[in-house]
């Protein structure tokens, strides 16, 4: 409605409430101010309704229009059929054919000549007997490729050491272990696993250990994984790799079971290496599903001391360089404390080949963050038992001071063992970054190499 419209309409209501107002005295027992005033409101208010519900109106016309006219379009143009009758098909020149003689009749032609005695009529010549064609010999099925023939051979290599009974250099560290088994954790992980299927545990120390290798032989190596949440969310965000060994009858041998053994006879190290080649591999499937999910996967001190591995493992990730994006390498503090000196130059090359690295155990507080970053060091793991320590001690500003230079060098912190709601509560008035412990989730197999739990926190 053009606005003149609405503006002698306004006056009609004025003149209505004037009049309604001049007349009260006459009919009503109320002051005329009041009664033009309620007069005016009330045609103000019908006014309003009728505006309203007609230009409601005209808008769902208009959007019929505009849905008439978008379907017009959308529709598939049919074709039009040409106008008049087709033009006729202009043949194709041919070539004078020249005559061909006719053929003599079956009268005119002559008798065959009758076979001098003696002789006898001709045989018919047989044609020539073709042999078949050998079938095509099957092909070979194809060689894998280069760096499968590698993984093959780094493999094979590692199941040969199984048998070695010493191996050289390397004796235990003092404080490699602790009381879960877990200083110098293999890529296998820390221990404190139960059992998930039957026991098939051998009697005597030398049948643990044929346990192992047998299922290391026969690939019989499952992926454990550990969700860490971010706080105070509890989203799960990344996962940390656990790698245990099955027995053929679905039993796992958790690594308290053989640590000392293995030790003894100096298998530990080519068990944590196999172990750890192993993860690597069925990280690779788990790549493969781009679910977003990142993984933690440790390196063991035995691991770092054995050079010609370290090699083999580096070259191996090099040509990997997919699994840098979703891989995260995780190292102990001691151990790296202790490493060989040309460790350095080996994470520098995972570090150009875009792979990140994490301390954990970290015991010694005193970190110098800042080569940490430089070093590729993205996180630092730290047992809630050591932080909850200082803050019940009264110093929780060592832990607030540490979490703001971790920030400052983008680096994270993440508490580890982290076991009670009560525990959590003191934690996160410190701004933790992520959390890892029993009580966000105990560390389950990978029913499908492909398909592991969602980093979303979605189970």
């Amino acid at each position: 409605m053009p606005s003149a419209s609405h503006m002698i309409l306004f006056c009609v209501y004025v003149a209505l409430a004037i009049g309604a107002g001049a007349a009260a005295p006459t009919f009503f027992d109320a002051p005329p101010v009041l009664v033009g005033t309620v007069v005016f409101l009330a045609c103000a208010l019908a006014h309003e309704v009728w505006a309203r519900r007609t230009n409601e109106a005209r808008l769902i016309r208009s959007m019929r229009v505009m849905k008439a006219a978008y379907d017009r379009l959308q529709a598939p143009a049919a074709p039009h059929p040409p106008e008049g009758p087709p033009p006729p098909s202009t043949p194709a020149p041919t070539e004078p054919q020249p005559p061909s003689p006719p053929e003599p009749a079956e009268r005119d032609r002559p008798a065959p000549a009758p076979e001098p005695p003696g002789m006898e009529p001709p045989k018919a010549v047989a044609a020539p007997r073709v042999e078949p064609a050998p079938p095509p010999p099957r092909p070979r099925d194809p060689a894998p490729p280069a760096t499968e023939r590698g993984e093959i051979a780094l493999l094979q290599r590692l199941l040969a050491t199984l048998r070695t009974t010493e191996d050289p250099g390397l004796r235990p560290e003092p404080g490699i272990e602790d009381a879960d088994g877990g200083g110098a954790e293999t890529g296998v992980g820390r221990g404190g696993l139960r059992v998930v299927g039957g026991s098939d545990r051998a009697d005597g120390d030398g049948g643990v250990l044929d346990l192992v290798e047998q299922g290391l032989r026969e690939d019989r190596v499952d992926l454990y994984l550990q969700p860490i949440v971010s706080l105070p969310q509890r989203k799960r965000r990344f996962f940390e790799c656990y790698s245990r060994v099955r027995t053929e009858n679905g039993g796992i041998i958790e690594p308290s079971d053989y640590l000392d053994l293995a030790k003894s006879a100096g298998l530990l190290t080519s068990i944590d290496n196999i172990l750890l080649f192993r993860c690597l591999q069925l990280l690779g499937k788990l790549q493969r599903q781009d679910n977003g999910a990142v993984f933690f996967c440790n390196i063991s001190a035995y691991t770092l001391a054995d050079d010609g591995f370290v090699q083999d493992i580096v070259a191996y990730m090099e040509r990997h360089r997919e699994l840098s994006a979703k891989l995260v390498l995780e190292m102990a503090q001691p151990d790296l404390g202790d490493a060989p000196a040309n460790l350095p130059d080996y994470l520098e090359s995972l570090q150009a080949a875009g792979y990140r690295f994490s301390m954990d155990g970290v015991r010694d507080l005193d970190l110098d963050i800042q080569m940490m970053a430089e070093k590729g060091f993205r996180s630092v793991k730290i047992d809630a038992a050591i932080l909850l320590e200082l803050i019940q001690a009264g110093r929780g500003s060592v832990v607030r001071s540490l979490k703001q230079n971790l920030d400052h060098h983008g680096v994270d912190m993440i508490v580890e063992r982290i076991e009670s709601e009560k525990d959590l509560l003191e934690l996160l008035d410190f701004n933790i970054d992520y959390g890892q412990g029993f009580l966000f989730g105990e560390p389950r197999p990978s029913k499908n190499p492909g398909a592991p739990e969602r980093a979303d926190g979605s189970g």
